[in-house]
């Protein structure tokens, strides 16, 4: 039972994680400009 609960959580983590590096390549980008 804990198993599927923390594979459930795994899209979430992967979402937040895919967000942050959006945010820190985006904030590169406007830096090199």
């Amino acid at each position: 039972m804990k198993n599927t609960y923390s594979l459930s959580y795994l899209p979430i983590i992967s979402i937040l994680l895919f967000s942050l590096y959006f945010a820190v390549y985006g904030a590169v980008q406007l830096d090199n400009h």
